[in-house]
């Protein structure tokens, strides 16, 4: 049995991600009310948590994807509804580099991309 280790951040423990910009809704307020003003990702476990404020939302189980310059952390929600009662599918990709950066992109089937940016602290 092979075991892989790492000394990168996205593989050493839980890492956080604190935004510092948000674009794709039709305010700053719009975007982190559906992406959060940060996440904590955890490769170990496959699950991240989004952040509102310093406020932390329960671990969601996600799908790791490494590559040489990232760690990406993924999620679907299939026919949920929004706030005018729609039903929609959506995807979380979250990403951490081993620069320090990281992000979140937030797609839907029918809106415009939300794209949250920040570092690592």
């Amino acid at each position: 049995i092979a075991l892989l280790t790492s000394a990168s951040p996205a593989f050493s423990k839980e890492v956080t991600c604190n935004f510092t910009s948000w674009k794709g809704a039709t305010s700053e307020e719009a975007s982190i009310s559906w992406v959060g003003t940060g996440f904590i990702a955890d490769a170990k476990k496959a699950r991240v948590r989004k952040v509102f404020n310093g406020n932390k939302q329960a671990w969601t189980k996600v799908t790791v994807k490494k590559t040489n310059k990232f760690t990406t952390f993924v999620y679907r929600t299939k026919n949920e509804a929004n706030d005018k009662g729609e039903k929609i599918d959506r995807r979380y990709g979250y990403r951490v580099y081993e620069t320090g950066k990281c992000n979140v992109t937030f797609t839907t089937q029918k809106y415009t991309p939300i794209i949250a940016t920040g570092r690592l602290n």
